[in-house]
């Protein structure tokens, strides 16, 4: 995972699963809470992801470019 990080939403959402993977006690009890809270991580990972989602027209020459150079 990255060290540094310039959103604080995503520092802490790092930083809180990083706590939960080293938490103590019954597996029972903190595996579905680390979890949950991986899954929250990762949506707020991608949400704040720097590169932008493809449009249809990046598809389009993206596939061309599959078409044109076998």
């Amino acid at each position: 995972m990255p060290d540094e990080h310039t959103d604080p939403a995503e520092k802490a959402a790092l930083n809180y699963f990083r706590l939960l993977s080293y938490q103590t006690g019954p597996t029972g009890l903190w595996l579905p809470r680390l979890r949950t809270e991986l899954r929250h991580s990762l949506i707020t990972l991608t949400e704040r992801s720097r590169v932008p989602a493809p449009t249809c027209r990046d598809l389009g020459q993206w596939a061309a470019a599959i078409v044109l150079d076998p």
